[in-house]
């Protein structure tokens, strides 16, 4: 299920990309891409800000992704 959602936002971004590039130019381009990666951004940090992570025991993302067997360790060593 995760992984789905994953993958309709990919191509939902993608879709939004292609119409800025081809329909934006010059400032107004500039202007849209910068707002939208800012955003981006903005929401994905509050959402990874809702776990914990420790250099010592890395976070363990497994959820929807277990059934393919694929394990993803995220450490915030720096």
């Amino acid at each position: 299920m995760c992984l789905l959602v994953i993958f309709r936002v990919v191509a939902y971004l993608s879709r939004v990309l292609e119409s800025a590039f081809s329909a934006l130019e010059g400032l107004n381009k500039q202007s849209f891409l910068t707002d939208l990666g800012n955003h981006l951004h903005k929401g994905l940090l509050s959402h990874w800000q809702k776990f914990t992570f420790s250099p010592r025991n890395p976070l363990l993302v497994q959820g929807g992704i277990r059934s393919l067997g694929v394990r993803m360790v995220i450490s915030m060593t720096g």
